[in-house]
């Protein structure tokens, strides 16, 4: 059975309220939220999603089709490229190649049993927080640089103006 954008609003928000979501982002969700625009608040309050783990896979599955995630630089269980500005998320499942040059900017959440292999080139600046047991693979070029978060995973391959930083993240997210 297909949720209304009503049903399915108030179901999401229903379950982050009782995951913790404050009454600021409580009170400006409204039923008529589109998918992008889930899925953008998503990605702007990753951390409550990530000290909360919210939402569950299964349930971002249940709610969000594969095109429409994608298309909103979110792949779970996807093993599509991943290309272009702005912040993207790896969740499940997932075996993406990341190409980035020019003046790309991105930041690449990686979560779960994500496995990705990220390539930049020319100017292009790459900020990696890596979680659970994602791998990564990273090339920098040029005078491309990635900064890499490591909270957890693990970094498999590194190469180029790269910084590492090990972080806490109970400290963090906790």
């Amino acid at each position: 059975m297909m949720l209304t954008m009503v049903d399915k609003n108030r179901a999401l928000r229903a379950m982050a309220r009782r995951a913790g979501l404050c009454d600021e982002w409580f009170g400006e969700w409204h039923d008529d939220t589109s998918d992008a625009d889930l899925i953008g608040k998503y990605k702007r309050g990753i951390d409550f999603s990530l000290s909360k783990d919210w939402l569950p896979n299964e349930k971002i599955a249940e709610f969000f089709d594969r095109d429409t995630l994608r298309a909103n630089g979110v792949f779970l269980n996807d093993d599509a490229p991943i290309t272009g500005n702005g912040t993207f998320v790896t969740l499940g499942e997932t075996n993406n190649e990341a190409h980035f040059n020019n003046f790309a900017a991105a930041e690449i959440y990686a979560r779960h049993n994500s496995h990705i292999k990220i390539k930049a080139s020319d100017y292009a600046k790459i900020t990696i927080c890596l979680f659970d047991n994602a791998v990564v693979e990273v090339k920098a070029q040029d005078c491309a640089k990635i900064y890499i978060f490591k909270y957890g995973g693990k970094i498999k391959e590194i190469s180029g103006n790269i910084l590492v930083r090990e972080c806490d993240f109970q400290k963090i997210f906790g």
